[in-house]
């Protein structure tokens, strides 16, 4: 197996090789099973992990491959000398029997260049869990990779990406909902291309900078020093394998995209909730002149909270500075908007991310 050299955020690494050696991964024993988990929350919330640093959107970075000149080889989550052509974080919910809801679509950041004419395209996808335990190393055993694809999104051209502008993010649904989440999975894309004739498209998905991501889950599996990693994201290569971007590639990042959730306050589930943030949706909900969106902090925080066009232009942002613990609501004025549905981050200054919609009607 070879690892890439880890290197400082910005900084670039070797010219890949043609002959890079991806880990054949072997079946070790049977599936691990995780414990449910329970929070602070009274209320019947899904309670979600991954994806909580502050810096995703805002402060975010493209990690290159290259020597002569930065992403001469392409980039890490994106299109690269390699040919890797899945991309996908690991969401937790900790709630696995009692709870469920429904994930609309994906907010994403990207980077690089795309050329105008490009033909090339990514579909993002959703994935179940690999239950299984495999070989990774000597008594190092790896789970949670990403298993079989349960949605899709149609085809988005690269055309159509936001690019190296953290401030307006791509908003894209999949083809249908996908209700009745109870469980982990995994978020991301896929692309398929030929290196050498890309014709200038070289982009990746941005991600936080090394170091402040999760990093990989580990548990004891027995007294003999047999340490079982969960792998929380995954590249797909060319020969068919996932590799951990920690374990493998040294990169201890989150990914910068989120599931779109739609929250319904009318039913059982009652938000969704993300370390210290919890997301309650919004109401009326279609919204006509104006909308309520409801959140509770578990300890005080700044929020910010930006709504986005299904282009992702940013329609307002609001900062809610020094809130309390407990509930609060933030009314947004939506007379001016054009009818149609529109995505809200709401984003808070102890590590969270949560996106949920909203619909305008006239």
């Amino acid at each position: 197996m070879v690892h890439a050299q880890r290197v400082a955020p910005n900084s670039v690494r070797p010219v890949p090789s043609a002959t890079r050696v991806h880990s054949s991964l072997t079946s070790a024993n049977a599936p691990f099973g995780v414990a449910k988990t329970t929070t602070v929350i009274t209320t019947d919330t899904m309670f979600l992990q991954n994806n909580y640093d502050t810096l995703l959107f805002q402060n975010s970075e493209l990690y290159a491959y290259g020597v002569v000149t930065p992403a001469d080889s392409g980039y890490t989550f994106g299109t690269n000398a390699y040919g890797d052509n899945g991309f996908a974080e690991y969401f937790y919910p900790g709630y696995l029997s009692d709870t469920s809801i429904e994930i609309i679509g994906v907010v994403s950041d990207w980077g690089g260049v795309v050329n105008p004419a490009s033909t090339n395209s990514i579909t993002f996808k959703l994935w179940n869990i690999d239950t299984n335990i495999y070989s990774y190393s000597t008594n190092n055993y790896i789970t949670s990779l990403p298993g079989t694809v349960f949605a899709n999104s149609q085809a988005v051209p690269l055309t159509s990406l936001t690019i190296n502008n953290t401030n307006v993010p791509t908003v894209t649904y999949f083809n249908t909902p996908v209700p009745n989440i109870m469980s982990g999975f995994f978020l991301g894309y896929t692309i398929n291309y030929s290196y050498s004739a890309l014709n200038g498209d070289k982009i990746g998905l941005r991600s936080t900078p090394d170091g402040t991501g999760y990093g990989p889950g580990y548990y004891q599996t027995d007294g003999q020093g047999d340490t079982l990693y969960y792998s929380q994201n995954a590249v797909y290569t060319t020969v068919g394998t996932w590799l951990d971007g920690y374990l493998d590639l040294y990169r201890d990042v989150n990914l910068s995209l989120l599931p779109i959730y739609f929250i319904d306050p009318t039913t059982s589930v009652k938000g969704v909730t993300k370390n210290n943030l919890t997301m309650f949706g919004c109401y009326p909900d279609p919204a006509i002149n104006s909308t309520n969106i409801q959140y509770s902090l578990q300890q005080p925080a700044d929020v910010t909270i930006q709504i986005v066009d299904a282009a992702g232009r940013a329609m307002t942002t609001i900062q809610q500075p020094a809130q309390t613990t407990g509930n609060h609501i933030v009314n947004v004025p939506t007379t001016s908007w054009p009818a149609g549905n529109y995505v809200y981050i709401a984003r808070t200054s102890t590590g969270a991310a949560i996106a949920s919609q909203l619909t305008v009607t006239k």
